[in-house]
């Protein structure tokens, strides 16, 4: 495997500069330019929503305005990956998005609400109405309300896991 030469990496840079969305530019950043987490968060905040939720393109896969499971994971899990800080307002907003939009059980939310469709989306961020149970997003969730959550969000984490390990030893897996 070839290394890449500095001047290759300055091409990457400045395309990366000119044409990322601030967010991707502000992880960018943090990785090789000295930036900050607190920039990863500023810029991860612009996408969230008045419920706490993610939505208006923050996972690329639907620019759907409004806020989404699967978007909102998407937050944890960038959190998680930039050491984000998991007891800030932000954060804590995104728990109690999760707590207040859990639907039914066992699925507990829809990946992409049915009116995300009315927006461009790639075709594997479908609506599909489902009952079944999936640890996408199920399992960050449970993990933050676990980590971070309220003693109710605590107790639904555990109640999530517990899905998460079952189906896990199922044979359904």
């Amino acid at each position: 495997m070839r290394k890449l030469s500095k001047e290759q990496f300055k091409k990457m840079d400045a395309w990366i500069q000119k044409n990322a969305r601030p967010f991707d530019r502000a992880k960018w950043n943090y990785i090789f330019n000295n930036g900050t987490k607190e920039d990863i968060a500023c810029e991860m905040l612009k996408y969230q929503n008045p419920d706490g939720g993610m939505g208006n393109g923050f996972e690329p896969d639907t620019v759907c305005p409004m806020s989404t499971a699967l978007s909102t994971a998407e937050a944890i899990f960038q959190a998680y990956e930039y050491g984000l800080d998991c007891n800030a307002d932000w954060f804590k907003r995104i728990l109690d998005y999760f707590e207040n939009s859990v639907q039914s059980i066992p699925k507990y939310w829809e990946d992409h609400p049915k009116e995300a469709m009315n927006y461009p989306h790639s075709p594997w961020a479908s609506y599909s109405e489902s009952a079944v149970f999936n640890p996408n997003p199920c399992g960050v969730v449970a993990s933050a309300f676990i980590l971070y959550g309220t003693e109710s969000q605590r107790e639904l984490g555990y109640k999530i896991a517990k899905d998460c390990f079952d189906l896990l030893i199922s044979t359904d897996f």
